[in-house]
């Protein structure tokens, strides 16, 4: 039979054996290939029905290139015998889900900090009605989405609050991801790539000249020389 014609029978799978074979999929050293593959036989709408239906949507392709890219890099690390997290495959495999519940949020108008937390929720919990997510990693699957809005603040305490986050380099190696979808974020990957090598003093000089050049001290930019960013960074991805 088709693959596509019994598709449907993966929704009858336990999600907790759906978990152990998305991990074989992706974590194998093919994870572009399976994920292409998912695609092409319509498994993907079944496994990982909200972001599927965020790709589609899609227009620009962004969300699918990054995802792709993050599948590279994966199977790289793979190659090379080195340690990949399963929160950090299920961030990237649901990230085009998080960015489309948030955008639905902020049209709704929920503030951004608030609609983070209620799009990795609600993402999450849909997420586990098909595959059985262990907590062990869906809570840091959470915390490297939310870790994404503080990386535009250049305020002292918020920086070091994210530089001292037991997910900051997980988050910040998303964020080096996201470039791939938008190029409006290389400004925020140039200072967090700076600021995990500086000194105190070092980094105090970088957040003054950021401050100065746009962003006051309680985090908020001026207007008059910082561009508009779009909703939570991500809904244009």
């Amino acid at each position: 039979e088709p693959l596509p014609r019994l598709a449907n029978l993966l929704a009858e799978a336990a999600p907790a054996r759906l978990f152990e074979e998305v991990l074989k999929l992706f974590l194998s050293g093919h994870g572009v290939a399976s994920f292409e593959g998912l695609e092409r036989y319509g498994l993907l709408d079944v496994m990982f029905p909200e972001s599927a239906a965020a790709l589609r949507s899609n227009r620009s392709g962004a969300l699918r290139r990054m995802v792709i890219e993050g599948l590279h890099n994966t199977d790289l690390r793979v190659a090379n015998d080195e340690p990949v997290s399963p929160s950090f495959l299920f961030a990237l495999l649901l990230w085009p889900a998080f960015c489309r519940a948030l955008a639905t949020l902020q049209k709704q108008g929920v503030a951004l900090e608030e609609a983070q937390r209620r799009a990795a929720d609600r993402v999450t919990l849909h997420q586990l009605s098909t595959i059985a997510l262990p907590r062990r990693f869906s809570l840091p699957m959470q915390e490297i989405w939310l870790l994404q809005g503080r990386f535009s603040s250049r305020q002292r305490k918020r920086v070091i609050r994210t530089l001292t986050h037991p997910r900051f380099r997980a988050a910040y190696d998303f964020l080096v991801l996201r470039q791939v979808a938008s190029s409006e974020h290389e400004a925020d990957v140039a200072f967090w790539r700076e600021a995990q090598l500086q000194s105190g003093t070092e980094l105090d000089s970088a957040l003054d000249a950021a401050q100065a050049d746009g962003e006051g001290e309680d985090g908020a930019p001026r207007k008059r020389r910082r561009r508009r960013r779009r909703p939570g960074g991500v809904a244009g991805e």
